[in-house]
């Protein structure tokens, strides 16, 4: 441990990305030099993945690389950029890298005792970089910041910073503010599901919305296998779509409106989720650039001919989205969702084991499979989507509320088939008729609440569920409209009294 330097090879050291900047450059598609290039986009940096492998980061998480504001530059030119996961830094200096080097410098510092907390590792990790520069007169950074401790624990990003943070107590109050409102999108870059989030219990949500997706995943839960370079170049290519329109701004024409609606409208739930999560604010700046603007459209969800045309409008597409997200259809790509709609059409009373097992369909059962565990799991950025969405339509609840809703006054009781349909087993169910009631006034004063108990009330089983709770209540004391206490049974088999 301590401070290591050494000479990597430019062309398996950098990754991908040094070979991009040498075409563009030979192709007079960028003048820069390559150090502009790679910090020109946090696209590029996604693509600095050879130094890892090169210099064995220690978890062996091959991919992991910076984000744009863990990287400072000196005030000799060279990058000091702050590992994400680890109490780890590193110096490149690429100021002489050209399109006929060999090699390039990167300097590791690391601390000297990892049986140490992680704030201490940090803390000994500051000294070794201040005494390091200090060493080489290096006590500034290119804009003139003076390099101390503030400014380096201002680096620290992901999982570094969240442990630093955790361990000595800091709320994380950066005022940096990263809402999208306008310009490029960042795409994703991912080799793993830890390259999405560094939350354990989010792991199962993204492996089944992801293996809904036709992506493959190892044993060990996180490494994507096969199908993602698929996945997530079509998805990069639909973001950079959606940005070229955007950054249209006044100019974009009615059509570049429609056809953006049309592309999102066709996205999954867990593609405009990453969407969403790489550029946080792009559903209230896709709202503000859309506005008003309506027309009509001969697609239908998937992006396939209708046959019919219908109304489409920033409104009708996110409702649409909302409403969809308690429909595992949802996290299919749009090709296997017009499989199962066109399927639906002709074989209407189709089952779910129909769907699965009827070669016409031909899905495989196991994306099937993965999509309907994927709507019973959740996400931080799926919560965070979800609010986007809910605060810029102006109208309903979403039908996944009401099904929430639903579901959690249904699980009251135990409930069995009779004559096809569902009934109360009251001999199995010992629901109490108090939390029944309740949960039912906890709704009604929901700034929603009207709505939403309308709607539930539209359901067999919520009537029966409220009915059995009165039954069992029986007789309830209370002041009529003149303030006079008046008793009596809720309801019996017989009708209200």
């Amino acid at each position: 441990m301590g401070i290591d330097s050494v000479n990597l090879s430019t062309r398996t050291g950098l990754g991908s990305i040094y070979n991009q900047w040498k075409y563009a450059i030979n192709n007079k598609k960028t003048t820069d030099n390559f150090k502009t290039y790679l910090l020109s986009s946090q696209e590029h940096l996604n693509q600095l993945e050879g130094l890892f492998t090169d210099y064995g980061h220690v978890d062996g998480s091959y991919g992991d690389t910076f984000v744009k504001e863990s990287i400072v530059e000196l005030s000799d030119g060279r990058l000091l950029c702050m590992d994400p996961n680890e109490a780890k830094a590193y110096i490149l200096d690429l100021n002489s890298v050209n399109s006929s080097s060999q090699q390039y410098n990167l300097t590791v510092i690391q601390p000297e005792d990892t049986s140490v907390s992680f704030s201490e590792q940090i803390t000994n990790l500051i000294n070794k970089i201040t005494t390091y520069l200090g060493a080489d007169s290096i006590t500034n950074t290119k804009d003139g910041t003076k390099i101390d401790s503030s400014l380096i624990t201002g680096l620290l990003s992901g999982e570094t910073k969240t442990n630093y943070c955790d361990e000595m107590g800091i709320v994380d109050t950066s005022t940096t503010d990263n809402t999208y409102t306008s310009g490029a999108l960042k795409l994703v870059s991912a080799k793993g599901i830890t390259d999405i989030t560094t939350d354990s219990e989010e792991h199962d949500y993204y492996r089944y919305a992801l293996e809904a997706q036709g992506i493959e995943i190892e044993s060990d839960g996180t490494t994507f296998t096969s199908g993602s370079t698929a996945f997530i170049t079509n998805l990069n290519n639909t973001i950079n779509d959606i940005s070229k329109i955007i950054n249209k701004g006044s100019t974009a024409t009615d059509q570049d409106k429609l056809n953006l609606l049309q592309t999102i409208r066709k996205m999954s739930t867990i593609e405009y989720e990453l969407l969403e999560k790489m550029n946080p604010g792009f559903t209230q700046a896709l709202n503000t650039f859309i506005g008003d603007f309506q027309s009509r459209t001969y697609l239908d969800r998937n992006g396939n001919q209708s046959g019919m045309d219908t109304t489409i409008s920033y409104e009708t597409v996110m409702q649409e989205k909302l409403n969809g997200m308690g429909d595992w259809t949802t996290y299919l790509s749009a090709s296997d969702r017009a499989i199962i709609d066109n399927y639906l059409k002709t074989n209407p009373n189709a089952t779910l084991d129909n769907i699965k097992s009827d070669p016409n369909v031909g899905i495989d059962s196991n994306k099937i499979n993965a999509a309907i565990n994927a709507i019973s799991q959740t996400s931080t950025a799926y919560k965070s989507m979800e609010t986007a969405i809910s605060n810029t339509v102006t109208y309903g609840v979403t039908d996944f509320t009401i099904n929430e809703y639903k579901n959690d006054i249904i699980e009251f009781y135990k409930w069995e088939t009779e004559d096809g349909e569902q009934v109360i087993n009251t001999n199995n169910s010992k629901a109490s008729p108090d939390d029944v009631l309740e949960k039912f006034i906890t709704i009604s004063n929901l700034a929603d609440g009207p709505e939403i108990l309308a709607r539930l009330l539209e359901d067999k089983q919520v009537v029966a569920a409220l009915k059995q709770a009165c039954q069992d209540k029986g007789t309830l004391s209370m002041l009529d409209r003149n303030g006079n206490k008046r008793s009596g049974e809720l309801y019996d088999s017989t009708g209200a009294k």
